[in-house]
Order: C-alpha cells, then sequence, then structure tokens
C-alpha cells in the first residue's frame, strides 16, 4: 500500500515584532526528506504495531537519505505565474476525480485485469501499468476521501489566526 501527502510551504513569513515579510526560500531537501522519515516512523511506533521496531530500524538503515519527497523547486523569475500555478493546481487536485477516465487503455473482464497510464511527475515519462483490477481499485480509493472530508486545511500564515497580519500585509502591500 502507498500513501501519500501534499503540502504546500509558505517562502516567506511576517514577522510581527519588525512588521515586514521574511524570506525562507531556501529548504535543505535531505533535512526534508530525513525529518519526514522521522515524523512518520514516530507517529507510526505509538501504535504498538506488531514486528514495528525491527521495521524501524531497517528503514533506518537501508533510508539513509530518508523517505522520498518530491519538492520542486522554485521558479525565480515569474513569482505571479507561481502564485497562479499553485492555486490553479489545488484547484485542480481538490476538484477533479482522482484519475481522469481516459487513462484506461483496457479492462479486460475475463482476466479482471486492467491497463491504465499516467505521466511520472518527477520526469514526465510516460508509464504504463497493467494490473489486478482489485489492486487498481484499492490503490485508486487510497485518494478519494472520506464523505464531507476537508481536503484544503490552513495552519500557520494561512490560519484563521492571522486574518489581522494578513489584513494589515494587504494594506500596506509589503
Amino acid at each position: 500500500m502507498e500513501s501519500h501527502i501534499h503540502c504546500l510551504v509558505c517562502e516567506e513569513a511576517f514577522d510581527t515584532k519588525k512588521n515586514k515579510m521574511k524570506n525562507y526560500s531556501f529548504i535543505s531537501y535531505e533535512k526534508l526528506r530525513k525529518t519526514w522519515m522521522y515524523q512518520v516512523l514516530d507517529l507510526l511506533s505509538k501504535q504498538e504495531l506488531e514486528n514495528f521496531n525491527y521495521l524501524k530500524q531497517r528503514f533506518y538503515k537501508e533510508l539513509v537519505n530518508g523517505f522520498y519527497v518530491y519538492a520542486k523547486k522554485k521558479e525565480k523569475d515569474n513569482d505571479d505565474n507561481n502564485v497562479d500555478d499553485c492555486v490553479n493546481y489545488i484547484t485542480r487536485y481538490t476538484s477533479r476525480p482522482p484519475m481522469a477516465e481516459n487513462h484506461i487503455i483496457k479492462y479486460e473482464d475475463d482476466k479482471k485485469m486492467i491497463r491504465w497510464w499516467y505521466n511520472r511527475h518527477e520526469d514526465e515519462k510516460y508509464i504504463e501499468v497493467y494490473e489486478n483490477a482489485e489492486n487498481f481499485i484499492n490503490n485508486l480509493i487510497l485518494h478519494c476521501p472520506d464523505e464531507n472530508f476537508k481536503m484544503v486545511r490552513y495552519y500557520g500564515f494561512y490560519s484563521n489566526r492571522n486574518k489581522k497580519y494578513i489584513r494589515n500585509l494587504k494594506e500596506k502591500k509589503i
């Protein structure tokens, strides 16, 4: 089973003491991968799963670079386009089904097998998959939120408690 999280990280923050924006555009991807691995394994270790300590030690031994993290680097030239692209991505991701129907190439009812495709986001390479229909459905269901589940949450700078700071930013145009 595979799982994933989409997370948007603000590259600027409002410093309330100095009343100005501060840039945090550098992210250590090595540290991000290792921190992500630590946080996930720490949460899982609290679940008292059978043989988890062995698995946890194995992960730390074999995955010395941490868990996989896809973090697209910011393009420096056109900040307005990045904001538009980000909003379009969020809107598209939260308002569409997990997979477009046209990605299904063929379903073989007699074998209960399905052939489908996707473009791998790391390099946009076309990947074709041929798998058991039950596995396909199980993986597809992982991407379907529960009824009334909120897909977008607001934390940090975007949280409701920071509305007054955001209002100040808009008024001052910092």
